[in-house]
């Protein structure tokens, strides 16, 4: 199983670790600049 982890807090950052075969994804970073509104971003 991949784990994406860093650079992430785009939907197109997330699109791109998806095609690259991640399955989960960590967003801490873009949590923590961007606060609890980016998971609804990233979907």
């Amino acid at each position: 199983m991949v784990i994406a982890s860093g650079g992430i807090s785009t939907a197109q950052d997330l699109n791109k670790m998806q095609q690259s075969g991640a399955k989960l994804f960590q967003i801490y970073t873009a949590l923590v600049y961007q606060g609890p509104g980016v998971v609804s971003k990233l979907r």
